[in-house]
């Protein structure tokens, strides 16, 4: 049985609707990455949604090579 685990690319505003939408359809964030090396919002993120893992910069990847149900990716486009 799947475990319905998520990985999530992201921790800017438009995150804070997207964990609370995942959670109510049974699906799980296990951890959360920023690819900004100097990040603000990560470990907070994380710490607020009770997301085991936060990921910065180029960490994102070691993230990405975990094995996860699915990855959404919520990053703002510059």
């Amino acid at each position: 049985m799947m475990s319905n685990e998520l990985a999530l690319i992201g921790s800017g505003p438009v995150c804070h609707h997207h964990v609370p939408a995942l959670e109510s359809v049974g699906l799980d964030i296990g951890a959360v990455a920023s690819m900004n090396t100097e990040s603000e919002t990560v470990e907070d993120f994380a710490d607020k949604y009770d997301i085991d893992d936060a990921y910065m910069g180029s960490a994102w990847q070691d993230m990405v090579d975990e094995r996860w149900d699915g990855i959404v990716i919520a990053t703002h486009v510059d």
